[in-house]
Parts: structure tokens; C-alpha cells; sequence
């Protein structure tokens, strides 16, 4: 896989990605109606547009998933660094401590074992190159393969979880 920013020449991939696997994402992600059945391709860039925006701001990181030879796009990352209440759209600095990272693959690669690879990554990749001392990664109940993973990756959930119908599983920086 290839990690890139998300922006709007992504449009055609991404689209045909999350609408792929349409019944996978709703049932893993919760994340309301998304993704729509006729979601169009401009709806798809005015929100990658949106996130590359948020990306040159430093206010949030929305990363494309890419097979290795970039033909396809397998999933996403999204990167929200925590802030104090009103402060959302301040640029992200040093003393930005803590994120929450939402991630999602495509229904046929799960055989292939791309989320696991993709959350070992994403954890080595926050200890390498991000100041974050602490990241949650929300996964909604249902999500139970993704809860596994990630317990097994070495993540334990917050008991009692702040969030409804969500386990959140929590990396520090030793």
C-alpha cells in the first residue's frame, strides 16, 4: 500500500472505493448515511476538496490508501489532532498532544489482511514522524474484527467508553 494526501485529483478513485463496498463501510463505520448509494462525483470533490483545505491549514490530515502500483484506492485515513473547545480551526503545532485517527479499507481487502497491516503502519508511523502522546482510534461496536485487531495490536479500550456504541482504543507514546 501507498499513503498520500487526499486531494481533489483523487476523485474518480476514491469514489469508486467507498461505493465498492458501500454495506461494509455502513456497517463497520456508523458514520450516518455515509456512504450514500448515489453519492455523485462532484459531491466526492467538493469533500476532498475540503480535506485538502483542512490539510494546507494544518487543521486536520486526510490521507488516500493506495494499492502499491496506485491504480486503486483501498481506503483512507483521516488524522484529527485535539484541541481546546473553539480552537478547531487554529493550525496544528507542537503542542498539539493528542488525535483521533478514523481508518477504512475496501470489503475485498479485508481477505488480504490490509486493515491490520494498515493499523500497524499508521501506529509505527505515529511514533516515527507525529508529536502525539496519546491517539484514539474510535470503533464502533459492530466493528468487531477491526476491535480485535486492534486489541491485538496492543491498544486497549477505554472502559467505561466516552463515546456511545463505541469502543476507543488508545496508543501513548512510552
Amino acid at each position: 500500500m501507498h499513503l498520500e494526501p487526499l486531494r481533489p485529483e483523487h476523485t474518480e478513485l476514491d469514489l469508486a472505493a467507498f461505493l465498492s463496498s458501500v454495506e461494509h463501510l455502513r456497517r463497520t463505520l456508523h458514520w450516518g448515511n455515509w456512504p450514500s448509494a448515489d453519492y455523485t462525483l462532484e459531491q466526492n470533490r467538493a469533500d476532498l476538496e475540503r480535506h485538502w483545505q483542512e490539510f494546507q491549514n494544518r487543521e486536520a490530515y486526510a490521507y488516500t490508501v493506495q494499492s502499491s502500483d496506485r491504480s486503486r484506492c483501498v481506503g483512507c485515513v483521516y488524522i484529527n489532532p485535539s484541541r481546546s473547545p473553539g480552537k478547531r480551526s487554529e493550525p496544528i503545532d507542537e503542542q498539539s498532544t493528542e488525535a483521533s485517527i478514523d481508518f477504512w479499507v475496501i470489503e475485498s481487502e479485508l481477505a488480504n489482511g490490509l486493515d491490520r497491516h494498515l493499523l500497524q503502519s499508521l501506529l509505527e508511523w505515529i511514533e516515527r514522524d507525529w508529536p502525539f502522546t496519546k491517539v484514539h482510534f474510535p470503533l464502533h461496536v459492530e466493528n468487531e474484527r477491526g476491535r480485535v485487531i486492534a486489541a491485538s495490536l496492543g491498544l486497549p479500550p477505554i472502559v467505561p467508553s466516552p463515546r456511545p456504541q463505541h469502543e476507543i482504543h488508545v496508543w501513548r507514546r512510552d
